[in-house]
């Protein structure tokens, strides 16, 4: 895990996060002054025992810097950050671009405070490689993604895709983590650079 290098700003920007809350365990007093405490949520992006170890040096730097105590959780899925941020359990929380999208579309009551930057630019790149040759006979069309189905490899809606959906990896099962539905085959089908800003 990286870390903003002016910590300094880091440290304003939880300030003003944890300000700004008025219905978390982390909210302010009446009369300005800050709370005793925050949480800050991960989610378990490597084992979640190693990263709960990893998050606590960032978590001491971070009490000894406000002066408040800074706790630090790792969520048991994705989907339990979501929750934690939409339901006040935590006043912070270390989101992914999807992962974001996901709750402030579920509870509206979530602000961006900070954006990763890597080599200058914002937005979410990624690239998408198969060993089936066939599929790159025709270029794929913009806003697809490309899914197996029983007549072959076909185009379908991004959003409709069962790769893009969350806890779902590209491979031969299609099967959910932790899930023992199966949610049908899927392939990775086509090198790009994904803007997730176009895809709503």
């Amino acid at each position: 895990m990286k870390f903003i290098r002016p910590i300094a700003a880091l440290f304003a920007l939880l300030l003003l996060a944890s300000a700004c809350s008025s219905d978390s365990g982390g909210s302010t007093a009446g009369d300005g002054t800050w709370p005793g405490k925050i949480t800050f949520g991960f989610v378990p992006s490597q084992e979640q025992e190693q990263l709960q170890d990893d998050i606590q040096p960032f978590m001491d730097v971070l009490e000894a810097a406000l002066g408040i105590e800074v706790e630090g959780f790792v969520t048991t899925d994705y989907t339990g950050l979501v929750t934690a941020m939409g339901t006040g359990k935590a006043d912070l929380g270390a989101f992914g671009p999807f992962g974001y999208t996901l709750a402030q579309d579920q509870f509206g009551n979530i602000e961006p405070i900070i954006m990763a930057v890597r080599y200058g630019a914002a937005t979410y790149h990624g690239q998408w490689f198969t060993n089936d040759a066939s599929i790159c006979d025709s270029a794929p069309e913009s806003g697809t993604a490309l899914e197996n189905s029983a007549d072959g490899i076909v185009q379908v809606s991004a959003l409709d895709a069962v790769a893009l959906q969350v806890g779902v990896y590209f491979g031969d099962s299609g099967k959910a983590l932790g899930e023992s539905v199966d949610a049908g085959d899927v392939s990775a089908g086509m090198s790009c650079q994904a803007d997730l800003s176009k895809v709503a």
